[in-house]
């Protein structure tokens, strides 16, 4: 009986041992902050957006011609209302 019960024991460690192993590891993702990638135009883009949002718009600004000068396009109608907001040009 023992030697039943240990054997069941051990095989439901093994089953769980391999149900844990067989997990999927979640992917690495890209880097999504202008600090980490500097790279990453569209995180600029994304922050230039916030600081609009915010009324601080020299910062909207900075980060929307940065994002701009690694290549990204900024909707035109988001330039449009950034240019009003803040009374001045691209």
């Amino acid at each position: 009986m023992r030697n039943k019960l240990f054997a069941l024991l051990t095989i439901l460690v093994m089953v769980v041992s391999l149900i844990v192993g067989c997990q999927t590891v979640p992917k690495k993702t890209e880097p999504t902050t202008p600090e980490i990638n500097p790279r990453f135009a569209e995180a600029y883009n994304n922050r230039g957006i916030a600081y609009y949002f915010k009324k601080e718009y020299d910062k909207s600004w900075e980060n929307v011609k940065k994002a701009q000068e690694l290549g990204y396009k900024s909707h035109p109608k988001f330039l449009e209302d950034l240019s009003k907001a803040s009374g001045r040009e691209r």
